[in-house]
């Protein structure tokens, strides 16, 4: 069973740190046949180090 199942639309973090649930996200999509524009990613971080880590998870 998957517990995140973005197929479409905006995917909201309100706690993002290092992005790991967007990076899922991806897998997710990718896994059942979807694209990578088929959702938006919006997420929010307080610590500018945290944040910059999860700009480099997502870009990789």
């Amino acid at each position: 069973m998957e517990r995140i199942e973005p197929y479409q639309g905006r995917v909201h973090d309100p706690a993002m740190g290092s992005g790991g649930f967007f990076v899922q996200s991806e897998r997710f999509i990718e896994e059942h046949g979807g694209t990578i524009g088929d959702i938006m990613v919006f997420g929010q971080e307080s610590n500018p180090t945290t944040w910059r880590l999860a700009a480099m998870n997502m870009a990789t």
